[in-house]
């Protein structure tokens, strides 16, 4: 869990020290890659008086149980793993999709189905929508740089925005292609050329 958790918070550039008496594998190799600040120890207070964030994963409930409350009362972000209720700081299942971020919580009550619910989307969502996420960012970045009509641009943003939507319900990735290039035309041949490169031209 701690492994976990440490790769989660180093995805979005997190500096991360781990204690830790017996560490995982995976833990050790950060920690010689130097990806990571390693203290081969049991978890006292003094490892978290400078922290922002405190995991605690240490396997042992009183432990955690003490260093949560104590964590708390000094006002840190806390996420107890053997008591969420001790702490003040869940971790969702994030599922991540190109340009897509979508974060499951149940607020510690069942991680397995917070788990569960984004595997579940991510079959849902296939590279369709990553697509339609891909001409998004392409016609706002468009809007901003070419319209300096706000609500013009605030007009044409949701159109496309509920263009795009039409891919959750199961419309043809053409036909919303189609649509979206009705409304900029001189945006087509980047949207071909983006979506060739990243599937093939047979989509």
């Amino acid at each position: 869990m701690a492994a976990r958790k440490t790769m989660a918070l180093l995805e979005e550039g997190a500096f991360v020290r781990v204690v830790a008496k017996q560490p995982a594998e995976e833990l050790l190799k950060l920690a010689r890659e130097k990806k990571i600040q390693l203290i081969q120890s049991a978890a006292s207070k003094e490892h978290i008086l400078d922290s922002f964030l405190v995991v605690l994963a240490t396997g042992d409930t009183a432990t955690d149980s003490s260093l949560a409350c104590w964590a708390v009362e000094k006002e840190m972000l806390v996420c107890s793993a053997s008591d969420p209720s001790r702490g003040n700081v869940h971790f969702p299942a994030a599922l991540k999709k190109g340009h897509l971020r979508v974060a499951i919580s149940t607020e510690g009550i069942s991680p397995g189905l917070s788990r569960r619910l984004r595997d579940q989307l991510s079959l849902q969502w296939g590279h369709s929508l990553e697509m339609g996420l891909r001409w998004l960012s392409e016609i706002r970045d468009h809007c901003l740089q070419r319209i300096d009509d706000e609500e013009q641009r605030r007009t044409l943003l949701g159109k496309a925005a509920e263009e795009v939507s039409r891919l959750l319900e199961g419309e043809n990735l053409q036909e919303v292609r189609e649509s979206l290039s009705s409304l900029l035309p001189d945006l087509q041949p980047s949207y071909q050329s983006e979506e060739e490169e990243a599937y093939g031209e047979n989509v």
